[in-house]
């Protein structure tokens, strides 16, 4: 079985080499392709935090469900959240969705990483990862982006 994670609204091309007792045939590679449908839409995909140690660093993720594949989120979780408040906003769920804060709360430049889990209710995807990616710098410093 293969993943397609990440393949969500993208074309996925598998081969698979198959073995055969067949003198004439012994090996045959089948080709399989088609379209991965995406399960949910999160804008944006990843979460970059960047901005100085004296500045206030939050980013607003839009976590919208398919129609066809429809889910609640019950919990959210961090791997660490050493260096990161999470909040999630379910104000209007059905129309828009809904709206993960991500807020950095490292207090010393320096670049860190870490994972936003959403628990769903879901049987096809009941857990869903969000990159996080930060980058605090001192206030003179210029920003690389």
């Amino acid at each position: 079985m293969s993943k397609t994670q990440g393949y969500g609204g993208k074309k996925y091309h598998k081969n698979i080499l198959v073995e055969t007792n067949d003198p004439n045939n012994q090996r045959l590679t089948l080709k399989i392709s088609g379209q991965v449908e995406r399960f949910v839409n999160i804008e944006p995909k990843n979460v970059r935090l960047s901005g100085s140690v004296n500045k206030t660093v939050i980013v607003n993720v839009k976590i919208k469900p398919r129609k066809k594949f429809p889910f609640k989120i019950k919990s959210i979780g961090t791997r660490t959240g050493k260096f990161i408040k999470i909040e999630l906003n379910k104000s209007d769920v059905k129309k828009t969705g809904y709206t993960l804060i991500v807020k950095n709360i490292k207090k010393t430049a320096g670049r860190y990483s870490d994972i936003v889990y959403l628990n769903t209710d879901s049987n096809i995807k009941p857990k869903i990862q969000i990159r996080v990616f930060g980058n605090i710098v001192k206030e003179d410093k210029k920003i690389r982006r």
